[in-house]
This record gives C-alpha cells, sequence and structure tokens, in this order.
C-alpha cells in the first residue's frame, strides 16, 4: 500500500520515501538513495559505433549524483539495474570519471541491482567499487528489482527499466510530458525515471488505481492518472504489465 502527499513523500510497507526532481529517491529510515538506469558511457557506445556524439553526460550526471548524496547526507547507494549502457561504454575516461567518482565518496557503500543491460563485459569492473547485488535485493520490507514485470504483487518493490515519462493534458495548460515515478498498484511496485541524462522515456498508461508523482520544473508532484493520457497505438504497450523487450 501506498499513501500519497503533496511534498513529493511516499509511505510503502510503513517506509518514508522522499521523491527528488534528480529523478531518485531517498529511503528517510535507512539512509538509503535509490536510483535506476544511469546507462553511463552511452555516448562512447555511439561513438564506437560510429556516431558523432560529444561526451559530456556521464561527468554530469556523475556530478549531479555527488549533489545529491551531499544535501541528503545518504550513506548507501542502491542501483536498480543498468548502470553501463553497453561494454563499449566503458571507455578509458568513462572508466575514470567512474573511479574518480567513487573515490570521493568512498565511505559509501554501493551496490547495483543487475538490469538487462548488466550482462558479461558490461559489468562494472572491480576499480569502480560497486558491489553486484544479484537480479533481486531484499532490505527491510523492501525489495528491490529492475524490471517492474518481475515484480510478484505480493511484496512492496522498487524498479527501474521503463524510463517512465507522463504524457499529461492540464487544464489551462498545453500538452507535455515529464519524468514521473510511477506506482502500480497491482503489482505494489514503485518505477523509478531514468536518472541518466542520455535515456529516452516511455509513454505509460497508468491504471486507475496507480498513482503518480511528476517531475516538472524541478519539482516533484502528485498527479492525478487521469491526467495522464493514453500512450497511442505505435508506444509501447503498458509496461509492467507484460514483459518488454531490452530497451536501447
Amino acid at each position: 500500500m501506498s499513501t500519497k502527499s503533496p511534498d513529493g513523500l511516499l509511505r510503502i510497507a510503513g517506509q518514508t520515501l522522499r521523491l527528488l526532481p534528480e529523478r531518485c529517491v531517498f529511503w528517510e529510515e535507512t539512509g538509503v538513495l535509490l536510483l535506476a538506469d544511469l546507462h553511463l558511457g552511452k555516448a562512447a557506445h555511439l561513438r564506437h559505433h560510429g556516431l558523432a556524439v560529444p561526451e559530456g553526460h556521464t561527468a554530469d550526471d556523475l556530478s549531479r549524483l555527488t549533489q545529491v548524496i551531499l544535501r541528503t547526507g545518504a550513506t548507501e547507494i542502491v542501483f536498480c539495474g543498468d548502470f553501463f549502457h553497453a561494454p563499449a561504454a566503458q571507455s578509458p575516461i568513462v572508466l575514470d570519471l567512474v573511479e574518480e567518482w567513487r573515490q570521493t565518496h568512498h565511505q559509501l557503500q554501493v551496490q547495483l541491482v543487475t538490469g538487462n543491460h548488466d550482462r558479461g563485459r558490461a559489468m562494472p569492473p572491480e576499480r569502480c567499487g560497486i558491489a553486484p547485488a544479484g537480479p533481486r535485493l531484499a532490505r527491510g520490507p523492501l525489495h528491490f528489482i529492475h524490471d517492474p514485470a518481475d515484480a510478484c504483487g505480493k511484496l512492496p518493490t522498487v524498479s527501474g527499466h521503463l524510463h517512465p515519462l507522463a504524457s499529461l493534458t492540464l487544464s489551462g495548460s498545453p500538452s507535455f510530458r515529464a519524468p514521473c515515478f510511477w506506482w502500480q498498484d497491482a503489482r505494489q511496485c514503485l518505477v523509478l525515471p531514468g536518472f541518466g541524462s542520455f535515456t529516452a522515456g516511455v509513454a505509460i498508461q497508468p491504471e486507475p488505481g496507480d498513482a503518480l508523482h511528476v517531475i516538472h520544473n524541478n519539482k516533484v508532484s502528485a498527479v492525478p492518472v487521469h491526467f495522464c493520457r493514453p500512450a497511442g497505438p505505435r508506444r509501447r504497450p503498458p509496461a509492467g504489465r507484460e514483459k518488454n523487450k531490452e530497451k536501447t
């Protein structure tokens, strides 16, 4: 069960999750920062395949993460999947940036719930200081996975994978899309927005019992689900209701 409040808080299984505009969550009772889908090094991966894409996203994302750590006083991080984008994403520059970031926050415990991009040579090398936690991690009353399609519907769960976007039509305002935190009530699963700045999103279609907290103008606001326009026929099916293909 989740209880929403206008100040960007969710109460799940007796725990307080503060939803942050940086597209991550601070679990107040434990000091754990929760985020998903960094896809670090995606620009390096695309350059490896011949596309002229400038680097800079990795440094920006790690800087943003540092600011959240300092602001919240987090003592631990759980990444809910997709830390690097692909093996080719681990360029020397990207690895150096991650290693420098990790040394700056050497006191933090950092764990990675493995996602569909965290396979084989795409896994963070030892120098990154990221501990693999496997495909599912339990901590107190909460469970952490990558794909919400794997949520059992009985355990309060946090996931990523979908990079959810809410397509909103509000009275007196033009329609727009915004990243959101999506509570899937039937699955008892909170889907996090993609943290990485160089990640695409998927327009979602929530169910009546779901809850949306939308990030807009650097604020997190609860928005009734009926303001979220249905996904068009060319978009993916409502994610988390059936197994999704791997994201790109």
